[in-house]
């Protein structure tokens, strides 16, 4: 007994599709090929096989200053908690 073949639409930009299209080509594959594996990932692997990041621009500098500083520390310095408190202006109730 065969499956049911079902049918997607969806509409993009043309030229993506265009440019997609002669990527896809190059490698031997077509449309379908590719959106019937992306579909096999999703079922298998119960996640998507790309990740979307949505990031203002101050936030992807924020991101980056943090890699940056965690990949190269700078010197560490020592503060007691009473000075941190102190340049905070946290009192203690």
């Amino acid at each position: 007994m065969s499956e049911s073949i079902a049918h997607i639409s969806l509409r993009v930009p043309a030229s993506l599709k265009d440019e997609a299209q002669a990527h896809i080509k190059a490698q031997g594959l077509t449309f379908t090929d590719v959106f019937k594996d992306v579909l096999e990932y999703i079922v298998k692997e119960g996640k998507m096989p790309v990740k979307r990041e949505i990031l203002s621009n101050d936030d992807r500098e924020l991101l980056n200053l943090v890699k940056e500083r965690l990949e190269n520390p700078g010197k560490k310095i020592k503060v007691s908690l009473d000075e941190l408190r102190k340049d905070l202006h946290i009192k203690l109730s």
